[in-house]
């Protein structure tokens, strides 16, 4: 069972360094893209960042917090990730359409959520 409330007790890393938090596999977009998430511990709290392959530039909500996010706050900035440019390289609006394979060393239960879904849905 997935505890949408879990929230891990910190990142680990140091300050002003960026911690890989979640992989995103996108099996059905064109060429199998990848996104990577990212945390930067700053004075003001927590700063997250995604990257793909094309260097796209990614809105996520939210973009800081004072805290780690609980799980369910990870699973809806995944879900509702979009393109900050109106013509992004890659294809990215189709991919973020998708439904990702993710895996996360701080996120259990992000790798069951996704595979869930995906599974109701027919992809796995």
């Amino acid at each position: 069972m997935i505890d949408p409330d879990f929230q891990p007790l910190s990142y680990g890393g140091e300050k002003y360094q960026p911690v890989l938090i979640a992989k995103l596999h996108y099996p059905e977009s064109q060429w199998g893209e990848d996104i990577s998430l990212y945390v930067t511990e700053t004075e003001e709290g927590f700063a997250f960042e995604a990257s793909d392959f094309y260097g796209n530039d990614i809105v996520l909500e939210p973009s800081t917090s004072q805290q780690p996010l609980l799980l369910k706050k990870m699973i809806c900035m995944i879900e509702t990730m979009k393109p900050a440019d109106e013509n992004p390289a890659g294809n990215l609006e189709l991919t973020l359409l998708g439904i990702p394979e993710a895996a996360s060393d701080f996120y259990p239960g992000l790798g069951d959520y996704f595979f869930s879904k995906r599974k109701r849905l027919g992809l796995d």
